[in-house]
């Protein structure tokens, strides 16, 4: 066999191989590229939302309801469960929640889907990359993008929390499965990333001894007691 045309063959090949494994990288990238680009507008999208109509009524009985559970004898018995509507819990939530998380959130509301609770509202993107991993990010960007208010919408399970102390202390827990920036979803466990510590601090209320029970049903909360 002559030689240099084994050797012309060989090359052959491997530029072949090459040139495969470019195009591969290259299509690679552009799909990375573009998913970040169609995640990136779809973030910036205004999210159809519905809110439950309230009357500052229903915030008021909420707040009522939430008090005599408080002050609720646990020796007594459960006295029936304590039930907020849908309603009572956006009206005792949306003008409370950017106090307790201490965030600049706007046009915060809250509703019930299925068995969660969402909680959403408008913040800068600035407050969004501003933990790490994502800070370092935000000094890339121009000031006019930073001040632009993003939807971040949020859903969580919910559960009793009890920790083994002397006391027997428990705590509301709410475990996010769902988060979407605007249009976008993104993985739940970024909640935590996305936010500072104020924020995160909303996942465990502490809850009455008395609470044994909290769950979401289609439309209302339900809270039951020990009996």
């Amino acid at each position: 066999m002559d030689q240099p045309a084994e050797c012309y063959r060989n090359r052959v090949r491997l530029g072949c191989l090459g040139c495969l494994t470019a195009i591969l990288m290259v299509g690679i990238l552009a799909g990375a590229v573009g998913g970040l680009a169609w995640g990136g507008w779809r973030a910036l999208q205004d999210p159809r939302l519905e809110a439950a109509a309230f009357t500052p009524a229903d915030g008021a009985r909420a707040q009522q309801k939430l008090l005599d559970l408080v002050h609720r004898p646990r020796s007594r018995g459960s006295g029936g469960p304590v039930v907020l509507s849908e309603q009572e819990v956006h009206a005792l939530l949306a003008p409370r929640i950017a106090d307790l998380a201490d965030l600049p959130l706007r046009e915060a509301s809250a509703a019930l889907v299925g068995d969660t609770l969402e909680v959403r509202g408008r913040l800068p993107l600035a407050v969004l990359l501003g933990e790490p991993p994502f800070a370092g990010l935000a000094t890339l960007l121009p000031q006019a993008w930073l001040s632009r208010l993003l939807w971040l919408r949020v859903r969580t399970g919910v559960r009793i929390e009890r920790v083994d102390t002397p006391r027997g202390r428990r705590f509301v827990r709410f475990d996010p499965t769902y988060v979407a920036i605007g249009r976008q979803r993104v993985p739940a466990l970024l909640y935590r990333l996305l936010l500072p510590p104020s924020g995160v601090q909303l996942l465990r209320w502490p809850a009455p001894a008395s609470v044994e029970d909290v769950r979401i049903e289609p439309g209302r909360v339900v809270i039951r007691t020990t009996s």
